[in-house]
C-alpha cells in the first residue's frame, strides 16, 4: 500500500508506504504550528499545517479492516530509537 494521509476525511498520498517493523516518528512544534513525519528517521515531510497554539488530533491507522495492526507508542518514558530532529527533545516531559 502506498503511503497516504487523511484530513478532514480527504485521502491524499504521502510519503513512503508503511512496512512491517518500520518506526515512525511525529516532531510536533506547537507554536510554528506544524506536524513532521518521519519512517526509519527520513523525513516524510509536513502532514499538517495549523494556526500555532491550537488543539490538534492525531492518529495512526490502517485502511484495510481485515488486517492487524500493532502501535507501540513511546512519549519518553523510554530510550528513542533515533535521535530526535534537530531543534526537538525525545517524549513529553524532556
Amino acid at each position: 500500500k502506498t503511503g497516504s494521509k487523511i484530513i478532514a476525511g480527504a485521502s491524499s498520498a504521502f510519503g513512503t508506504a508503511i512496512s512491517n517493523g518500520d518506526i515512525v516518528g511525529f516532531a510536533h512544534d506547537y507554536a510554528a504550528g506544524t506536524v513532521n513525519v518521519y519512517l526509519n528517521n527520513v523525513l516524510q515531510g509536513t502532514i499538517r499545517t495549523y494556526s500555532a497554539n491550537s488543539i490538534i488530533n492525531a492518529g495512526v491507522s490502517n485502511d484495510i479492516s481485515a488486517s492487524t495492526i500493532v502501535v507501540t507508542a513511546n512519549f519518553g518514558q523510554s530510550a528513542m530509537t533515533y535521535t530526535p530532529p534537530t531543534g526537538y527533545v525525545a517524549g513529553l516531559y524532556s
